[in-house]
Parts: C-alpha cells; sequence; structure tokens
C-alpha cells in the first residue's frame, strides 16, 4: 500500500508532475513541427518513440512514489496482481496506484531501460553525468538502495539530456541577424 500522504512528497510528486509534463509539451511541439523529418529518418522515428515512452513512464511514476521499500507488502502486492490480471484480464490506475511499492519500480525500470538503450544509439549520451549516475544504478544497490524518488530524478535528468540533444540535432538553431 502507498504511505499515507505527507508534505514532502506530495511536493516531490508535485514537482516531478510539472517537470515530466513540460517534458512532454516539448515532445509533443518536436513532433507537431518536425513529423515529417522523423518519418524520414528511421534512427530519429525510433529514438523519438522510445522518449516518448521514457516519459510515459516517469510521467506515471510520479504518481507512485510514496512507498516503502518493505520486501513482504512488494511480494504480497505481486500475487496481487497476478492474481487481479489473471482473473479479470484487467489492470486500472487504481490497482497501480494501491500497489504501488510493486508498480513504481516497474515503470522506473522500464524508463531506466529505454533510457540505456539510448546510449546503445548515441554513443556520445553516456559520457554525460547525467548518464552517467544511469548507468551507476543497479552497481551497488545491495549495499545502498536507492529510494525510487532518487531513481525518478536520475532518470528524468538522463531523459531530459536526451531530448534537449536530440532536439538541437534535429532543428539547429537559427543564425542570428
Amino acid at each position: 500500500m502507498p504511505l499515507k500522504a505527507n508534505a514532502k512528497n506530495i511536493r516531490w510528486q508535485i514537482r516531478a508532475r510539472k517537470q515530466i509534463q513540460e517534458l512532454m509539451l516539448r515532445q509533443w511541439s518536436l513532433l507537431e513541427a518536425e513529423n515529417d523529418s522523423i518519418l524520414k529518418n528511421r534512427q530519429y522515428f525510433y529514438q523519438m518513440t522510445r522518449m516518448v515512452q521514457t516519459a510515459f513512464s516517469l510521467w506515471r511514476s510520479a504518481f507512485l512514489t510514496n512507498v516503502e521499500n518493505d520486501h513482504a507488502e512488494i511480494l504480497k502486492h505481486q500475487r496481487e496482481f497476478l492474481e487481479r490480471t489473471l482473473t479479470t484480464n484487467a489492470i486500472g490506475f487504481s490497482e497501480e496506484f494501491g500497489r504501488s511499492d510493486f508498480t513504481v519500480a516497474y515503470y522506473n525500470n522500464n524508463a531506466k531501460y529505454r533510457l540505456e538503450r539510448e546510449c546503445k544509439y548515441d554513443k556520445e549520451l553516456k559520457h554525460t553525468s547525467e548518464f552517467q549516475k544511469l548507468l551507476e544504478i543497479g552497481k551497488n544497490d545491495d549495499e545502498n538502495p536507492r529510494e525510487q524518488v532518487v531513481i525518478w530524478d536520475i532518470c528524468f535528468d538522463a531523459l531530459n539530456t536526451c531530448f534537449s540533444k536530440f532536439e538541437e540535432r534535429l532543428t539547429p538553431k537559427q543564425t542570428k541577424k
């Protein structure tokens, strides 16, 4: 179950939702303006697709971060999640929210995975400080587990860097007169 609402987490969630929605608006605006350019270039198409998928995952997980890392609860919620899926063939946000200690990690891991794939196609990304931090997630999590809000922030910063570089490549700056 999610923890009882608290002001610190609510403030964090509001900030996170604002950040990700502003980035999603930038993505939407770029798609509106550069749709044809993205369609004509297979690499641009797949990169844009991964970035939008990443943004969706971060948008969703921003609502789910008020959690403990209680392994017994997580296992219980995994079992309930599977039971619900098997018996109804449907999962909605209310089920995700009620089991957020399990689902927040799913969305954050999905975002991390897609960002790691960006490094495969854009080799320069892994040299940025934001991607260096992203690539460190998981290396020492047994000794020093990160909170989901920390993972979210790292993923967001990496996505923002990735998208900013993509925007620059797709829409070069106009020369000043």
